[in-house]
Formats: structure tokens, sequence, C-alpha cells
């Protein structure tokens, strides 16, 4: 559909990179005062930290609404984890990454 391009062009416009994503945003950034443990995690994380956790749309032929639902990853739910128990919080909202 495209929407993840624009996810992450529109991100890439704002200089904030999506960990896991080495097309957009040039060289990986990380948050200041990042430790090297969750430097090492954020370079190592295997994919596009993206995840739609509920779809909707209407279907073009029947025009019959559909719904879906996926849980969140476990890998993405480690990253959640690590960027909350081993980043700085007020280093990564709001400001320039380092």
């Amino acid at each position: 559909t495209g929407r993840t391009h624009q996810i992450r062009v529109h991100m890439d416009h704002q200089g904030l990179n999506l960990v896991g994503d080495p097309q957009y945003g040039g060289r990986a950034k990380f948050p200041k005062g990042c430790s090297p443990w969750l430097h090492m995690f954020l370079s190592n994380f295997k994919r596009q930290a993206l995840h739609a956790y509920r779809l909707a749309f209407v279907h073009p032929i029947t025009h019959e609404k559909i719904g879906c639902q996926s849980p969140i990853p476990n890998d993405f739910k480690e990253l959640v984890e690590a960027l909350e128990t081993h980043g700085k919080k007020e280093s990564m909202v709001g400001s320039e990454m380092a």
C-alpha cells in the first residue's frame, strides 16, 4: 500500500530514524547518554521497528468492513523494554538524537 514507505519518508524528513531501518536517515543515531548495552541492542535490531496492532478497511468489492488485529511481537516488546530500562527517556522525547 505504500504506507510503510510514507511513514519512513515522513520520519526521515523530521530527522528521526526508525530503529532497524537502514534505508532512510543515513547512519544510525542513538540517544544522548546511550549506554553501550543499549547501543549494541539497537544496532542489532533485525527489522524496522514498525508494527500495526490494528488495521481496518472497507473491502473494495463487497464493501464489507474488514478488521485485523496482531499482537505486538516479542522482539518489539523487548525493544520497548530495553528503551525504558536502559535509555534516557528525557533525551529521546522532543529532542534531537545524538
